[in-house]
C-alpha cells in the first residue's frame, strides 16, 4: 500500500471503470487483514497514503486537515498505522503529525530515516539533524513503537556499516 499515487487510474480503470482511492484503499486492505488474521499476523502499515487522502493538496505533511471520521472507521482497528518522517529538523513538525496520528489510534508508531540513499557515503548529519528532533517528539508524544529505515534504493550504494556512528 505504499506509494500508491495513481491508484485506480491505469488498469483498473480500464477494466472496472472508476472507483475513488477511498473505495479501492479499502478493499484492498480489507483482504489484506483476511490474509493476515488466517496468519495470526499483525499488521503495520505507512500512513501516508491514508493522510494523502484527507486533503485536495495530496499531501502527507498537512497538519491543518483533519482525518475525517469515517475514514478512520474504515481502517481495521487491528492495523498498525506507522508514521513515518526522515526530513523535518524541528520537534513541532513531528508533533503535529503524531497528534494527527494520535486521533486514530491511541498506539504511536514512528519510523524516522538513517540516511543511507543518497549514494556511496552516509548523510549522518542530516540524520542527527532530523532524528534527534524526531525522537524528542517521539518520546513526549508517548510512541509505544520507534523504529529506523535505511534505504539502498535509486542509487543508494552506502554500506549500512557506515550509519555505525
Amino acid at each position: 500500500m505504499d506509494e500508491a499515487h495513481m491508484l485506480g487510474r491505469g488498469k483498473h480503470l480500464d477494466k472496472f471503470g472508476y472507483e475513488t482511492v477511498n473505495t479501492i484503499m479499502k478493499r484492498h486492505l480489507e483482504r489484506i487483514c483476511k490474509i493476515a488474521e488466517k496468519y495470526n499476523y499483525e499488521l503495520m502499515i505507512w500512513s501516508d497514503m491514508f493522510f494523502r487522502m484527507t486533503n485536495s493538496a495530496h499531501e502527507y505533511y498537512d497538519y491543518a486537515s483533519p482525518f475525517p471520521a469515517g475514514l478512520k472507521q474504515e481502517i481495521d482497528t487491528d492495523t498498525q498505522l506507522v508514521y513515518w518522517d526522515y526530513y523535518h529538523a524541528n520537534k513541532a513538525s513531528y508533533q503535529g503529525m503524531m497528534k494527527l496520528h494520535k486521533q486514530i489510534s491511541p498506539k504511536l508508531c514512528f519510523a524516522g530515516g538513517i540516511w543511507t540513499w543518497r549514494g556511496f557515503a552516509p548523510y549522518n548529519e542530516y540524520t542527527e539533524l532530523t532524528m534527534f528532533p524526531a525522537l524528542e517528539a517521539a518520546i513526549e508524544e508517548g510512541a509505544t513503537d520507534v523504529s529506523f529505515t535505511m534505504w539502498g534504493d535509486n542509487g543508494g550504494e552506502c554500506s549500512p556499516f557506515a550509519v555505525l556512528p
